[in-house]
């Protein structure tokens, strides 16, 4: 236990030198990488699948930090160390619940941070308190003076400028008093996390909750209605969404393959009213089929309401196919957008949540299960997500000649998108001199003071985002060239 915390002290002191009057970069991604290494020492748990599918999220979303920082990526991080480090502890544990064991182990770790337990104080052994003893006894001989004569020898320096001149060839300026702060404050901080501690009822909880139904479920709802009423609903409700849904999909598959839409405004109210009304219900449909089947429903001798619930799933997944077409269109009319792409992300998580809710009617298995599978999925995808380099894709598609005509493509939008795409950009402007001199000029003064305010040294490595500077690389290294406006000067590549 002992050797842990030293190793953790060590680790911390690395997370203060990397974080320290730093912004994210590849520091969170080095800090994901050393958290991992550091966890699989300190525990013995058995690294079953769910083990290294949950080391590699963690890993994966510190790489999108490193890549390019975004809020979702920040988020990612935070949602998938938790529940490693809980996993780490015990890999039989579930996402989401994992996420409140690591909250409970933060709590008790800064409990035991600034308390001392009888318990492990009686619990010792004489032979550790010896070893205890032995590497307390040099700290206190050597650590106590040198600690001492530095902070009466700063407060000489501070209150006689002479003393001070005389002492400059013991100057202490290395050390930084906020450093050593926030090292504190880490150290603090993170004890619970790094240092794991079990919550029991929080434990208990989570292995109490089933994936399976009991065939013998029942509750109180079903007791008081009764089981065949309640099947006779499931039956008029199910047969009233399908024929709903049916008609739903006809009107729209014939306003989808049919009509010539040509405004911008029609494919927005399409496409952003549709999935809004689209997410909604899907979340109302897993709703709906969690708690139709939550129990003797799955195991009644009648298959007609489990083929009606499939009929309605499998209908639900072509509305989101058929919204996914129009989301297409709009991008092929218009050109690609976050937003746009967003979407795409939204009618794939609707897909991944219909398919996992058609599975748990299927197996038979617990509404539970289906929040397990579900969350985890959807953190899993999203930091395959986060990782991609959506601003070159955006800005590589929309412009390509052969995709839009200089008149539709919005040039400030991806401007807006930042200097990450401004190589792109240039060498459009370039290939297309009349299009927007005002941009032309602007992204060049821009990229000027970039390149005279570029110098780097290593104390902004652990800040590094890596497309931004590929980005800057690419700025840098290229060759003035005339732009429009004789005044000006563009770096252009080759």
């Amino acid at each position: 236990m002992k050797n842990k915390k030293i190793v953790y002290f060590l680790l911390i002191l690395v997370f203060t030198c990397l974080l320290y009057e730093q912004r994210t970069g590849l520091n969170m991604f080095t800090i994901s990488l050393l958290s991992v290494v550091y966890l699989s020492y300190s525990s013995k748990t058995n690294r079953n699948k769910n083990w290294w599918i949950s080391a590699l999220l963690w890993i994966g979303s510190g790489l999108s930090l490193f890549l390019s920082h975004t809020s979702l990526g920040g988020l990612l991080f935070l949602l998938t160390g938790f529940n490693f480090i809980s996993v780490n502890y015990n890999s039989n544990y579930s996402f989401p619940f994992s996420i409140s064991h690591t909250f409970f182990s933060f709590i008790l770790g800064i409990a035991s941070y600034v308390t001392l337990s009888k318990n492990n104080i009686q619990a010792q052994k004489a032979d550790e308190e010896n070893v205890g003893y032995k590497y307390l006894k040099p700290i206190f001989l050597y650590g106590t003076p040198l600690i001492l004569v530095i902070i009466f020898l700063k407060l000489y320096q501070i209150a006689n400028p002479k003393f001070e001149e005389y002492t400059q060839f013991l100057s202490l300026e290395f050390i930084e008093w906020p450093f050593i702060t926030f090292y504190g404050l880490l150290s603090f901080l993170l004890y619970g996390f790094y240092l794991y501690n079990t919550y029991q009822p929080s434990e208990d909880w989570d292995f109490s909750k089933k994936n399976s139904i009991n065939s013998n479920y029942t509750d109180s709802f079903q007791s008081k209605i009764g089981i065949e009423t309640e099947q006779k609903m499931a039956s008029i409700l199910l047969v009233t969404l399908n024929v709903l849904i049916v008609a739903f999909l006809c009107i729209d598959g014939i306003t989808l393959f049919s009509e010539n839409v040509d405004s911008e405004l029609t494919h927005s109210q399409t496409v952003h009213q549709g999935i809004n009304v689209l997410v909604v219900s899907i979340l109302l449909v897993i709703l709906i089929v969690g708690f139709m089947y939550r129990g003797s429903l799955n195991f009644t001798k009648n298959k007609t309401n489990i083929y009606l619930t499939i009929s309605w799933l499998f209908l639900n997944i072509i509305m989101t196919i058929f919204n996914s077409l129009k989301n297409f269109n709009y991008i092929s009319e218009w050109g690609l957008t976050h937003k746009r792409i967003g979407v795409f992300i939204y009618l794939g998580l609707c897909i991944i949540g219909l398919t996992l809710t058609l599975y748990k009617v299927l197996k038979t298995k617990s509404f539970v299960f289906l929040i397990r599978r579900v969350s985890f999925s959807f953190v899993s995808f999203l930091v395959v997500y986060s990782i991609i380099n959506w601003n070159h894709i955006i800005v590589s598609y929309n412009l390509n000649d052969s995709n839009f005509s200089e008149q539709k493509i919005d040039l400030y939008y991806n401007y807006s998108l930042g200097y990450s795409t401004y190589p792109e950009l240039i060498t459009y402007l370039k290939d297309h001199p009349m299009t927007n001199k005002s941009l032309y000029e602007r992204i060049s003064s821009e990229i000027n003071d970039i390149r005279s305010n570029s110098k780097t040294d290593w104390k902004d490595l652990p800040s590094l985002k890596w497309f931004d500077y590929r980005a800057r690389q690419k700025l840098k290294i290229d060759k003035p060239v005339v732009s429009p406006n004789p005044r000006q000067q563009i770096y252009l590549k080759h």
